[in-house]
């Protein structure tokens, strides 16, 4: 139960965090990376949920 819900703050919360810090810094491209990796943690987070 700890890895989905390690899993679902990444997807939802400190990923994003770390995107709208880089865009707040001026750097799209790397707020860009941040929204992805978010993106690929959920489809982790989903895969727990599965299992």
């Amino acid at each position: 139960m700890d890895a989905i819900a390690g899993e679902g703050y990444e997807n939802s919360k400190m990923y994003i965090d770390f995107a709208q810090q880089a865009e707040a810094a001026g750097d799209p491209k790397v707020g860009a990376i941040f929204r992805q990796i978010a993106e690929d943690e959920g489809t982790h987070y989903h895969g727990y949920q599965a299992a």
